[in-house]
């Protein structure tokens, strides 16, 4: 395993960083870990603050205060999750060759060096492999039910913390929810049934010990928050005040209703004629900045050319840099305020009469659900599975040139002790020359053709084994806590995925390896698994064929 390991760092050995140079993603992130690794928490507040969680910041603060090198804490990372996964399995699969297999499956996966994402100073860059060492440490504990409750507990207490890093690392995490709770509960109905030995409630501590670790690592960041910027929450975004704001405007129906756009231009001046507060960023959003916001929205979704809408994955960014510019920012608490005065007046005005009323669900984020939606998603669906399971994004990324000064380029390399790309074209070139000539690109590239190809053969596959586990009694018998594993790690995928592919059609596009590698990941995941309990079954075979037959006597 050590071998296979250094291998993978030599071949992702290639990557060097980039610095997009965006106050909405790598800055913010690079911003907010300096501030933490001065031990000043995330710093100044503004509008931009406190809209990501403080999770990859906060490992971003600690390979810098340990000086190790971005890129290569992040393959170590990748590693350390695949590490965990085959102790975790190692009750059940007890074939050396079974577990190897199932490493290398995962070790060499083509996700590591898909796209631009591994280049940046970006969340998604770690958030497969969060996700990945959640799913070791739930599979480590179930395969360990029937031991003692300090071996549980030895699991079940990382897994909480793990799953906090993980809320405070994204906002969309409740798509794990049903992975933990087909672990959580599987394990806790096994403790159930055996009360009678066991005690009525030796079931208690499965759902209470992650539980209370995973409140462990959110409870101390929303009291940070609160203290510095009064705010008691990981991330402003779920602000009641702003959630309910942006469900109201939502909730104004326009005369044409138009996809991918949550609120359209034409509802503006109703709503200002009703709303004091939304009529303080009318002129704004009619300005400079919404025409910015438009043009961003018709270059990356073509059916929005010539239209000046703004589509809901940039709205939320134009609606809060609109109240910016309006002085409803300065805090906090003046942003809540604000949020809660405009959500009042439109809701106020919608109850009335006084606006044209459209669906009611959908706020924050989100968008209302309509049925109009149901046959785009239909027909979108097979190429989204296509590219799923094929793992046709996670082409190896190549070099590119930062977007940023010198200034920014120098501070960035010392933070993160790691080269940082130039800003030059010379730059540019140079590095691609330098990559394309590497054999360990070539490398990269066979190995994702020769996943790519496999892939929906490798997903058929773990579906037939995974149906014959669930047929036979002794393999449920046997392999039951990977049994449960499975059915929750595929009820998670098929979640993420209907909630991509509900966000490519309503709000952005979501067909990137920025979203769609945690989802990869955990089909991985279940091919791996099943495969592997497919070859100790085929070593067994093999086994129980080899031993001589007993002496007639």
């Amino acid at each position: 395993m050590a071998i296979l390991a250094a291998f993978r760092l030599w071949m992702l050995s290639i990557q060097r960083l980039a610095v997009l140079g965006s106050v909405y993603d790598d800055l913010l992130f690079y911003r907010q870990a300096k501030s933490i690794a001065a031990f000043h928490w995330l710093g100044p507040y503004d509008s931009l603050l406190l809209t990501k969680g403080p999770g990859y910041p906060l490992w971003l603060a600690a390979l810098s205060l340990l000086h190790v090198p971005l890129l290569l804490g992040q393959q170590l990372f990748g590693i350390f999750a695949c590490a965990m996964l085959v102790l975790a399995i190692a009750p059940v699969l007890k074939s050396n060759a079974a577990r190897l297999f199932v490493f290398t499956f995962l070790l060499m996966n083509p996700i590591a060096a898909g796209g631009w994402r591994e280049w940046v100073l970006l969340r998604d860059s770690i958030y497969p492999d969060q996700c990945l060492l959640l799913a070791a440490l739930l599979i480590g504990f179930l395969t360990r039910l029937d031991r003692g409750p300090w071996t549980r507990a030895r699991w079940l207490v990382p897994a909480g913390l793990c799953m906090g890093w993980i809320y405070i690392s994204r906002e969309e995490g409740m798509w794990l929810a049903p992975f933990v709770a087909a672990v959580l509960g599987t394990a806790a109905w096994k403790l159930w049934r055996q009360r009678p030995a066991l005690g009525r409630w030796a079931w208690l501590p499965v759902p209470a010990i992650p539980a209370a670790f995973m409140a462990l690592v959110i409870l101390p960041v929303c009291l940070l928050n609160a203290h510095f910027y009064g705010m008691f929450g990981v991330v402003d975004l779920k602000d009641p005040n702003f959630v309910h704001a942006m469900g109201a405007l939502q909730r104004v129906a326009p005369s044409t209703w138009l996809r991918t756009v949550p609120v359209r231009r034409e509802t503006w001046q109703k709503i200002s004629d009703v709303s004091p507060a939304f009529a303080k960023l009318k002129p704004i959003l009619d300005g400079p900045l919404g025409s910015a916001w438009a043009a961003t929205s018709a270059d990356k979704i073509p059916a929005l050319q010539g239209t000046r809408e703004i589509a809901g994955g940039w709205w939320v960014w134009a609606f809060r840099a609109a109240a910016d510019t309006a002085g409803e920012h300065k805090d906090a608490q003046t942003a809540h305020q604000f949020y809660g005065r405009m959500a009042d007046e439109v809701n106020a005005a919608l109850t009335a009469g006084k606006l044209p009323a459209g669906p009611s669900l959908g706020a924050g984020l989100s968008v209302p659900w309509r049925w109009q939606y149901l046959p785009v998603m239909g027909q979108q669906l097979p190429a989204h599975l296509a590219e799923l399971f094929s793992m046709a994004n996670e082409t190896p990324g190549l070099p590119f040139r930062s977007n940023a000064d010198d200034e920014q380029l120098a501070q960035t390399t010392a933070f993160v002790h790691q080269r940082v790309l130039g800003n030059t074209p010379a730059d540019e070139t140079a590095a691609l020359a330098r990559a394309q000539r590497s054999p360990r690109l070539k490398l990269l590239n066979a190995l994702h053709a020769l996943y790519t190809k496999l892939g929906p053969i490798l997903a058929a596959l773990a579906a037939i084994i995974f149906c014959v586990l669930a047929l036979r009694r002794d393999s449920r018998r046997r392999c039951w806590p990977l049994l449960a594993a499975l059915l929750g790690i595929a009820t998670a995928a098929a979640l993420r995925t209907a909630l991509l592919l509900f966000i490519d059609i309503a709000l952005f596009p979501a067909r990137s390896v920025r979203y769609t590698s945690a989802t990869e990941m955990y089909v991985l995941l279940a091919e791996a698994l099943c495969l592997g309990i497919a070859l100790t079954w085929a070593i067994e075979w093999a086994r129980a064929r080899k031993k001589p037959a007993p002496e007639l006597r």
